[in-house]
């Protein structure tokens, strides 16, 4: 319970599983619905296809909290083998005084500025622009 009210675990997994059957019963009235106007083959097909369309789009529901559920586990496996070392947190924003986003995507590193003008090179290799028709 403890889990559910720390948001480690999902209950919405339980509410997609509600959610598949509801949109089945709703596909088998549909379908059952529609045997006085089309063939019951296409009755047939409408139910069928249905449940598929339904199953596939719960299934991929579902897929976004098992890979959730994953990664928690593992996160929690990680720190047991640490043999007590503190879990690995990335820095944010705000770690460092004075560091910008920009410095916490880069974690520090500074890129070299692009070439100036004199420092290009065209493709006949004389000083320039590297522009076609330019002439430094």
């Amino acid at each position: 319970m403890e889990d559910y009210l720390a948001f480690r675990r999902m209950i919405t997994p339980v509410l997609v599983q509600i959610l598949f059957w509801i949109g089945t019963v709703v596909c088998l009235i549909v379908g059952l619905g529609l045997a006085s106007r089309i063939t019951i083959l296409g009755s047939l097909v409408v139910i069928a296809g249905g449940v598929l369309i339904v199953r596939i789009y719960c299934e991929l529901l579902i897929l976004f909290f098992r890979m959730n559920e994953t990664l928690t586990d593992i996160r929690a496996s990680v720190q047991t083998q640490a043999l007590g070392a503190p879990p690995f947190t990335a820095p944010s924003a705000g770690s460092r005084p004075g560091m910008s986003l920009g410095t916490a995507a880069t974690m520090g590193f500074r890129m070299a500025p692009p070439p100036g003008p004199d420092e290009r090179v065209r493709p006949d290799g004389e000083p320039g622009s590297g522009l076609p028709g330019f002439r430094g």
